[in-house]
């Protein structure tokens, strides 16, 4: 793991039709609008959608990293990625 703090760019463009594009360098764009709860179009990624995909991923990952023992709460410096 990169040394702490860690820094990240995220840009979002949108305009009058209820949808944005949420971008940043090296990952696909991500197509935003709110959900049809809120009375978007419901077709794309919302806000709501991507608190809880990050949540789930974060834990996902982290489980991961923790059965194969690449990781620890006591080890700042440890990684589940190979390097």
């Amino acid at each position: 793991m990169k040394p702490l703090p860690h820094h990240y760019d995220v840009r979002l463009a949108g305009g009058p039709d209820g949808y944005a594009t949420s971008s940043a360098d090296r990952v696909p764009e991500l197509l935003c609008a709110a959900p049809a709860d809120f009375d978007g179009p419901g077709d794309a990624w919302s806000p709501e959608y991507l608190l809880l995909g990050a949540v789930q991923t974060c834990f996902l990952f982290t489980t991961a990293c923790s059965i194969a023992g690449k990781v620890s709460p006591a080890s700042p410096k440890s990684s589940c990625i190979p390097s």
